[in-house]
């Protein structure tokens, strides 16, 4: 039996202060249907886990071409926090608790 552990690429994500970073990926290729559609979509199915904690796990789809590269994706995955972090941020600093819609 093939346990979960082999199923992981250890990959080097970048250059930082302390040295390299690695993370663990699991990529798969996945289709989706919703139930509508005439038939599914192709997906790429990421999950990420850090080598210090293995309980933290993060995963996403992507609908990247087929050619894109598990480093590539691993990246695209990793962007996603920092991206979420300043949209976080703006509203937090818009405060948008005292605005009123105002229709017309």
């Amino acid at each position: 039996m093939l346990s979960y552990l082999y199923l992981f690429v250890f990959i080097e994500m970048a250059k930082v202060e302390k040295g390299e970073m690695y993370v663990e990926i699991l990529h798969r290729h996945v289709w989706l249907w919703n139930g509508k559609e005439a038939k599914a979509r192709y997906w790429h199915l990421i999950i990420r886990r850090e080598i210090e904690d293995h309980k933290e796990i993060k995963y996403s789809l992507s609908n990247a071409s087929k050619e894109t590269s598990i480093l590539t994706l691993a990246k695209m995955q990793a962007q996603l926090y920092w991206i979420e972090r300043s949209f976080q941020n703006a509203n937090l600093n818009a405060d948008w608790t005292n605005t009123k819609y105002v229709n017309g």
